[in-house]
């Protein structure tokens, strides 16, 4: 199979075309590139889930799944409690996002992974169905998010609306509906039951509340696929159909602007992860500040005033300006910028109520000022980070942070990775039990069954 020819040609048309797309989608057919990308995707969503199992808000969700064991068929990773494969999604998918340093793709305008593999790996180790079905599913749900969020535009986001739990349902569905074979038309009725499903609100940034968008788009696109295998009536079209989630949603819909964007491109394509457990629109000033220390180094008190020249639309998504909480300084380019500033780190650490109330960072912030750029600026676009000295010198930098590696920076990028994820997991598994999960993220479409990769989840017995 060559690389999905994105079927968004008119809007009558739109999730029958999708679906007939994602219906022959196959990972034995991608390209080298696309399938490394994948592989990646799956390491550091174990990695981010398995630091993330021991927050606050995954601990309640492992409770909750604990309870209802009645079939217990799907690992909660970082765990030895199994559980139904819905309520496994639900805590696997708080944990992937709890910490905020999963990773992010501005064409689903969302964060892919944490949904799409909350649901998936639920769903393949409940069927024990192997790694490459596995692979296939994922790029499929990735594909399916980018394409419904490219079409969607920005309208959904200024109206409020957190596309992760919007484009995440889709995206679930979409890889639920693969792994349990459903054909071209099976897969439209379960796009439609994503799209009635559908929700997330910005509003619930800086708490727990976010997370549960994520969990709860892996939740309902599994229960859309579930549905339509065991003969659940939807309508073929629900995303442009009248009344549908195109008009609901976002006035701005328009299949075109995915067709010009993909241009046969897979969505895992534009996958980037996260070198900073925080927001991503906030990784540029962190970048700009750090490459300044480390070309200038300078003292905190040498620093009379931060200047960051911002995306408009940040400040609907990085929107705190005085965190309280460590959640909220996730949200919170003056607490960023005021981490890089000091040269503290910005792994799971930096964000806990402790280190909020440092008196150090508290005067850093009082130094930082958010300026808007050009209202035309993307969300993905640098910010310009500007630091004045009290010696009068003036240093400034501006540096992309959101943009995926290229097909030639993916060995150095699994590097980096690798590096993460045993930053994140030996804690929770051990040296020996996170060596032998990495060894077995990196080959997962080899993989006889999932189960055998989520059975390495679980920390090993003493």
């Amino acid at each position: 199979m060559t690389a999905p020819s994105t079927p968004v040609t008119t809007r009558p048309e739109f999730t029958a075309a999708l679906a007939a797309d994602l219906a022959g989608l196959t990972a034995a057919a991608l390209p080298a590139a696309a399938l490394e990308r994948a592989r990646q995707g799956v390491l550091d969503w174990l990695a981010v889930t398995l630091a993330g199992s021991r927050q606050p808000g995954a601990l309640i969700a492992q409770k909750l799944a604990a309870a209802n064991q009645a079939r217990p068929a799907a690992t909660l990773a970082g765990t030895s409690v199994r559980s139904v494969p819905g309520d496994a999604a639900l805590a696997n998918g708080l944990a992937a996002h709890a910490l905020d340093f999963d990773d992010s793709n501005v064409w689903a305008q969302a964060h892919t992974s944490a949904s799409v593999l909350a649901a998936a790996l639920a769903l393949a180790e409940d069927l024990e169905a192997p790694g490459a079905e596995l692979v296939a599913a994922y790029v499929a749900g990735v594909q399916a998010a980018s394409v419904v969020g490219l079409a969607t535009g920005p309208g959904a986001d200024a109206r409020g609306f957190h596309l992760t739990g919007l484009t995440g349902t889709f995206g679930a569905a979409a890889a639920c509906g693969k792994l349990l074979g459903l054909d071209a038309d099976g897969l439209a009725r379960a796009l439609s039951l994503a799209a009635t499903q559908s929700a997330g609100l910005k509003a619930v940034f800086g708490t727990m509340g976010k997370h549960l968008n994520a969990a709860r788009a892996a939740v309902d696109g599994l229960l859309a696929a579930q549905l339509v295998e065991r003969g659940f009536t939807a309508p073929a079209e629900a995303v442009t159909g009248q009344a549908g989630y195109a008009t609901a949603f976002t006035g701005t819909f328009d299949p075109a602007r995915a067709l010009d964007q993909l241009r046969g491109r897979y969505g895992v394509e534009d996958l980037v992860f996260k070198q900073h457990a925080c927001c991503h629109g906030a990784h540029s000033a962190i970048n700009g500040i750090a490459s300044l220390r480390a070309r200038r180094p300078f003292r905190p008190d040498e620093v009379e005033r931060v200047v960051l020249t911002i995306p408009p639309v940040l400040r609907q998504i990085c929107l705190v300006d005085w965190p309280r909480t460590g959640l909220e300084g996730k949200f919170s380019l003056r607490y960023v910028a005021a981490l890089a500033v000091t040269g503290r780190g910005t792994g799971p650490a930096a964000f806990t109520e402790t280190r909020i109330s440092d008196p150090e960072l508290a005067m850093v912030m009082d130094r930082v000022e958010l300026v808007d750029g050009a209202a035309t600026l993307p969300a993905r676009a640098p910010t310009e980070a500007r630091v004045e000295l009290s010696s009068g010198e003036r240093l400034t930098a501006c540096l992309r942070a959101v943009d995926p590696a290229a097909d030639d920076e993916l060995a150095a990028q699994r590097r980096w990775l690798t590096d993460k994820f045993t930053m994140l997991a030996v804690p929770v598994l051990g040296e020996a039990r996170s060596a032998e999960l990495a060894h077995a993220a990196g080959r997962v479409d080899q993989l006889t069954s999932i189960a055998d990769l989520m059975a390495l989840t679980r920390p090993p017995e003493r």
